[in-house]
């Protein structure tokens, strides 16, 4: 470039990126300025790069601007991509001459011609050197190859430009645009953040052990929130404050270094798994002889129940993979492991799991002296926090009461039961976290079932095959996964059938577990609204 505006001497020319999806108004101000002001970059739907004579970009600029449409400079000096550049094209041929063109070994593809380069140097040269006087279509480069089936898009280099035009492109279809550095988050780690997208994405290479393994290895391993030197939180003195405010505050800063803490134990087995070490679980104080295990037949869910007071009922148990296998199909990673041994992510409670336990408190609560009870419906559910076996097991208690008054007439056939959900924490101030409650309403017998509800709405097409809909947005194990088949899909709704998960490994010990939701069915529910969902929205 500098060679050419020392040996050319081109008029001055300037250039704007212009932040305007409506391309009837460019056009005007194309048309308005036509043989001065050219599309220099179609970068995305939401950026036009305009460039050209100097005094015509910045009437256009100022045009615009009156508008409400941002206009961005930028350095251009020369007119690139534009036909004001022709008469330097002899110097474009020289430096290619002396540069030499070889045929690439792997397929690169040319944005002039939208499709591969070919096999001939001197055709390639002719597509190499178009550029330099014509637009740059970004948006058909970009359209194209994903119509042949590209779905994956890495940006190498300096920034993350390119890959926020790819995605802005290719909004509401299939596809992961990533980049390897960031203006704000670059360097190693940003590098690795793009690693972990494209192995959660469900693409394995092999050097992601070695290359996380070297960036991990200067990292001390943090042991968890007993270490000395870990960063801990206090309020400083409350002077004159009231009791309760007081009280607010240390409840704050306690919730603060758990936070913490639970950084610091996730991290942990992050860098532990990374390094192929065995990750081992920490064990729960048990002097006091309590069992937080949970062996019991018709509320797998629950453990041991408790002396609550008040009229309230409680039930304490420990859970962790062993015991709750499901849980090993709820992990946040990858549910296949890199190798033979391994078992990576965080596993996660999942939402439908929260539910059936507090319907199992609720049935647990009301008694069957009575006669059965069946969970007519959960309400006002609160979800406080997230439920992880981050430590490598969590410890709950359950108290579930009576939320409703008798009422002659209605306690025979209906009754609210008020659940709470409780994570078991010695660094809590009263010694745990309320992590969910709800109301549960039960009933003698189910009500009736709706009556069939036909799918209506324009037929709407699938997007993704089913392969790569899995792929990126179904992370369930077995225990949770339907096998669905999609029959019909519109812009109202969907349509599919599916085979009810297994139950046979749910809880430890209970292959025919009595459950009061069917929560791995809930699951699977959901999983053909995502799919819905990720078509439509």
């Amino acid at each position: 470039e500098r060679d050419i505006v020392r040996q050319t001497r081109p008029a001055p020319s300037a250039a704007i990126a212009v932040a305007c999806s409506d391309r009837a108004i460019l056009d005007r101000a194309l048309q308005a300025h036509a043989g001065e002001v050219f599309v220099a970059l179609d970068n995305c739907p939401h950026q036009t790069v305009l460039a050209g004579v100097a005094q015509a970009i910045e009437t256009v600029a100022a045009d615009l601007s009156a508008q409400g449409i941002n206009c961005v400079a930028m350095s251009f000096p020369i007119p690139l991509h534009t036909p004001l550049l022709s008469p330097a094209l002899k110097f474009v041929d020289e430096f290619y001459a002396r540069l030499g063109i070889q045929v690439p070994r792997l397929p690169v593809w040319s944005g002039a011609a939208n499709a591969p380069f070919p096999d001939e140097a001197a055709a390639i040269k002719g597509l190499v050197r178009r550029p330099w006087t014509q637009s740059v279509h970004f948006i058909d480069t970009i359209r194209a190859v994903h119509d042949r089936g590209i779905r994956v898009f890495v940006e190498l280099g300096p920034g993350e430009t390119v890959s926020g035009f790819t995605s802005d492109i290719l909004k509401g279809r299939d596809h992961l645009a990533v980049a390897g550095d960031s203006r704000w988050f670059g360097g190693l780690d940003h590098l690795l953040a793009m690693v972990g997208q494209l192995y959660t994405a469900g693409f394995a290479f092999g050097p992601v052990r070695q290359i996380a393994q070297a960036a991990l290895a200067e990292l001390p391993t943090p042991t968890g929130p007993a270490d000395s030197d870990r960063c801990a939180l206090s309020p400083a003195s409350s002077g004159g404050a009231t009791p309760g405010a007081a009280a607010i505050l240390k409840g704050h800063f306690a919730l603060m270094n758990e936070f913490i803490d639970q950084q610091t134990r996730v991290l942990a087995r992050t860098l532990t798994a990374a390094r192929g070490q065995a990750l081992q679980a920490p064990c729960r104080d048990t002097s006091s002889g309590d069992d937080l295990s949970s062996d019991a037949a018709e509320f797998p869910a629950l453990g041991p129940s408790v002396s609550a007071g008040d009229g309230k009922i409680a039930f304490e148990r420990r859970l962790t993979v062993e015991s709750d296998p499901y849980l090993a199909d709820h992990v946040f990673g990858r549910i296949a492991p890199i190798e033979p041994g391994d078992h990576p992510g965080l596993p996660v409670v999942p939402f439908v799991a929260t539910l059936e336990t507090m319907a199992q408190a609720a049935l647990a609560a009301a008694g069957s002296k009575a006669g059965p009870w069946v969970v007519a419906g959960i309400e006002r559910i609160r979800l406080h926090r997230w439920l992880t076996l981050d430590r490598g097991h969590l410890d709950l208690r359950i108290v579930a009461h009576a939320a409703d008054a008798p009422m002659q007439g209605f306690e025979v056939d209906r009754h609210l039961i008020n659940v709470e959900i409780f994570e078991l924490d010695k660094a809590a101030p009263s010694g745990r976290w309320l992590a969910a409650d709800s109301i549960v309403e039960l009933a003698r017998k189910y009500d009736a079932a709706p009556s069939p509800t036909a799918l209506s709405g324009k037929v709407i097409r699938r997007g993704e095959s089913m392969e790569r809909f899995e792929q990126i947005c179904i992370f369930q194990g077995p225990s949770f996964y339907s096998r669905p088949r999609f029959l019909r899909f519109t812009d109202q709704g969907i349509e599919a059938e599916i085979v009810a998960p297994p139950c046979d490994r749910l809880y430890r010990g209970n292959s025919t577990p009595r459950l009061a939701t069917g929560f791995n069915l809930l699951d699977a529910t959901g999983q053909v609204v995502s799919r819905w969902v990720s078509r439509y929205w």
